[in-house]
């Protein structure tokens, strides 16, 4: 493997993770927000 390709792999999964978060935050925003 290459270090570019390597690197491409990060950015994926660091993609992937950032995306999830995203996910779980709004998440938790919009339950408090229709909960309150």
């Amino acid at each position: 493997m290459t270090a570019e390709q390597e690197m491409m792999e990060g950015l994926k999964i660091a993609a992937g993770a950032g995306v999830f978060i995203a996910v779980v935050v709004a998440g938790l925003l919009l339950g408090s927000g229709i909960g309150s």
